[in-house]
């Protein structure tokens, strides 16, 4: 499952890349579906949904008030300093989920939300759930924030 969520989180990426101002204020990983919520309500979507299974989706809450992505290629990165660009680029980033994988770790991905220039990253295993803060406006880009936060995370258990 951790390669079609990487995926998912590239396909969200282009989602959001295509709208004036981000849309989705959260993403919580269930069991082959992801949750995603927004100011106007919660869809629930395969996590092996294309960018455009993404957008049907979130259309569903109110028509037209989401814009259809582009299939052509992805835009530049900005550079940070702007939060909701932190925000969404954060989302491509998440594609280093192979962290969870390569570490051989039991860490799992439970959510990302954001809560004004502060987005938080849940993650878990069998013993704890640590909540790991990123500031959108320092976000870097390619990053691999998520591999950060495994490591830190096995630090304290090991």
């Amino acid at each position: 499952m951790i390669r079609d969520l990487e995926r998912f989180f590239v396909e969200l990426c282009a989602v959001e890349r295509a709208q004036e101002s981000p849309v989705v204020t959260a993403v919580t990983v269930g069991e082959g579906a992801v949750a995603v919520s927004t100011q106007q309500g919660d869809v629930c979507v395969p996590v092996t949904a294309s960018r455009t299974d993404i957008w049907r989706n979130l259309d569903t809450l109110s028509p037209s008030w989401v814009q259809s992505p582009s299939w052509a290629e992805d835009p530049p990165i900005p550079p940070p300093g702007d939060a909701d660009i932190g925000w969404v680029e954060l989302f491509y980033d998440l594609r280093y989920l192979y962290a969870l994988e390569d570490f051989g770790t039991p860490v799992r991905l439970e959510a990302v939300s954001r809560h004004g220039d502060v987005a938080w990253i849940d993650l878990a295993t069998a013993q704890e759930r640590r909540r790991f803060s990123v500031d959108l406006r320092a976000f870097v880009a390619a990053s691999a924030v998520v591999e950060d936060c495994v490591l830190e995370m096995l630090r304290r258990e090991g």
